[in-house]
């Protein structure tokens, strides 16, 4: 129960003071839950909780405040029993009293909490919900307090729930195991499998007028992020959710359990198996291209949802095994699921176009094809990018054991043009301005601005051209078709409406002047156009 052992856990210079002084006046404290997990699992802590016992509130909030800012010591941080506290070092804790929390509604403020300063260490341990967050720290004695072989666990990588009966008060702690199962790569154990199951009876996972004992769709946001951010082993939330019956509330996922892939390229197996491997993959990615927050978010979410479209789209025949246009069957798919777990827009903006053109790269036959290809693709991509999708493609050709795990030719092709036209990370610019096409129009503003300089974007995107002065030429040519006032028709009279070498000299000449202005509307040119042959004919005569 009690071990004697020094944690390293990094508490700055002004704590420690703190702790005496509750310890010293008669308020026993521990550092208490996820911090001494992680050290245990040789993970930095980044939140330290602090719970203390035999104080109330009030007398909580005047101790720390000898010491440095307090933040959640208003009537909201007595609510919730919690004080966050900022030392003069900058480094932020959240002090605790130990409390029983009854659930009332749906969001993660709705619980009613009665505070107990005498409660026993065993009891406020019981509460928490699994083992490996059930322990104290005592920073002065330096011992761990584990009343429910927390460390056993740990060691043993074990999901245990702490008390069955504590647990079942929220079904939310479901979801939290998953993101423990996969952050640490844990297994379960069978009690706390068949509670997880039995959590998973209600026919609706949010709070519905049917269903008044459901979870906030915030709460499941919540857990999401902290798996999608943090999880060592994040495909692992396939098989713990099929095994906990919890699959069936994400139903876009629990489509592809089972789902046949060709042996020849899918040697690994079933489509669940080869997604759990490809999303671990990209978060190997992730890790080595240094991804925290959304941006990491954004690669373990597109590995999770490349192949969800082959739940609809997969067919055998003739013995062979294709999924045709999964890739964008999988972008409805995707968008169904992200919003039902509420991932923000940002991040679904860029997870959507990577699920649809991961398949794109089996088009580039050679260096040449991707040059031409890789302008468009990557302002289809947009806010993806060219990266991104690699990543992507690299993280699913590598989830495909025991074939090699790198990104195939095709997609080294696509990412050196990338690289070579310098659109890596972001997608091509438009090579022209609106100060470059106003001028053909006498300087007049007008919507006809905005349509030209979008037919130069595509025109620029089907590599029409490559350059600055590339473009400036091309837009000359466009714009002289829609533009000139003079036609080749006009010029045939003067030749007694026969061809002639001089009729495409006198269009460019023409054409000169119209953009000088000499004149500017076709009346005038065709005056300017008649005396200069009269002037013309007058010297030869």
């Amino acid at each position: 129960m009690i071990t004697k052992r020094k944690l390293n856990i990094p508490i700055g210079e002004t704590l420690p003071s703190i702790l005496k002084y509750l310890q010293e006046n008669g308020f026993p404290c521990y550092i208490a839950g996820g911090a001494v997990r992680d050290v245990l699992l040789n993970i930095e802590p980044k939140d330290i909780d602090i719970e203390v016992y035999n104080i109330d509130f009030e007398t909580l909030n005047r101790v720390l405040s000898m010491y440095g800012e307090v933040i959640g010591g208003d009537s909201l941080g007595k609510s919730f029993s919690a004080i966050k506290f900022k030392d003069s070092e900058g480094n932020y804790f959240d002090f605790t009293l130990p409390r029983r929390d009854t659930k009332t509604g749906d969001k993660h403020t709705d619980f009613t909490i009665e505070v107990d300063k005498n409660m026993s260490l065993k009891e406020a341990c019981s509460r928490r919900d699994f083992t490996i967050n059930s322990m104290l720290y005592d920073y002065s004695s330096e011992e761990i307090i584990d009343y429910f072989s927390g460390q056993v666990h740990i060691k043993d990588r074990i999901l245990k729930a702490t008390s069955l009966d504590t647990f079942s008060e929220d079904k939310l702690r479901v979801l939290r195991g998953m993101q423990f199962f996969c952050r640490f790569n844990l297994s379960i154990e069978d009690s706390t499998l068949e509670l997880c199951r039995e959590l998973a009876k209600a026919e609706e996972l949010y709070k519905t007028e049917t269903n008044p004992d459901g979870i906030s769709k915030e709460r499941v946001t919540e857990e999401w992020m902290k798996l999608l951010t943090k999880a060592s082993h994040p495909g692992k939330l396939i098989p713990y959710l099929e095994m906990t019956g919890w699959i069936k509330y994400f139903p876009e996922i629990q489509a592809i359990i089972g789902i046949e892939q060709s042996p020849e390229f899918h040697p690994e197996g079933n489509c669940d198996i080869h997604t759990e491997l490809v999303t671990n993959e990209a978060r190997v990615i992730a890790d080595l291209r240094n991804l925290e927050g959304d941006a990491r978010v954004v690669y373990i979410l597109a590995g999770l949802c490349h192949d969800l479209g082959k739940a609809t789209t997969t067919i055998i025949k003739d013995g062979k095994i294709s999924s045709p246009k999964h890739a964008i069957e999988g972008t409805v798919v995707t968008l169904s699921l992200l919003e039902s777990i509420g991932i923000k827009k940002s991040i679904i903006e860029q997870v959507i176009p990577l699920v649809q053109f991961h398949m794109c790269h089996f088009e580039t036959n050679s260096y040449e094809t991707a040059s031409k290809q890789i302008r468009r693709l990557s302002n289809n991509l947009h806010p993806a990018n060219i990266q991104q999708l690699y990543d992507l493609v690299w993280a699913d050709h590598s989830g495909r054991h025991p074939l090699p795990k790198e990104a195939p030719i095709t997609m080294k092709r696509l990412l050196a043009a990338a690289i070579n036209q310098k659109i890596l990370l972001n997608k091509p610019t438009n090579l022209l301005t609106g100060n470059d096409v106003i001028p053909y129009y006498q300087n007049l503003p007008g919507p006809h601005i905005g349509t030209v300089l979008t037919n130069a974007y595509q025109a620029y995107l089907d590599n029409k051209f490559s350059t600055r002065q590339e473009a400036l030429t091309w837009m000359d040519n466009y714009l002289r078709k829609e533009l000139q006032f003079i036609s080749g028709k006009d010029l045939l009279p003067y030749f007694d409406n026969k061809p002639n070498v001089e009729i495409g000299e006198i269009l460019e000449k023409m054409w000169r002047f119209q953009k000088k202005a000499i004149y500017s509307n076709r009346n005038e040119a065709l005056k300017y156009l008649s005396h200069s042959f009269k002037f013309i004919r007058a010297l030869k005569s």
